[in-house]
């Protein structure tokens, strides 16, 4: 599946990121820092200049 989040560089970083889910049209990955917390990622589209 094609990331819309452009996420190809955090892998690289260490990054572990989970795989898109489709909610409804709503696509979310999510990835955990290494305090434990868990972070979910929304694109947001229509932005200029993203």
């Amino acid at each position: 599946m094609h990331s819309p989040f452009g996420l190809r560089g955090l892998p690289a970083r260490g990054v572990h990121v989970g795989a898109i889910r489709d909610l409804g049209g709503v696509a979310y990955a999510s990835f955990s820092d290494p305090d434990g917390n868990t972070w979910e990622l929304q694109p947001l589209r229509g932005l200029r200049g993203a």
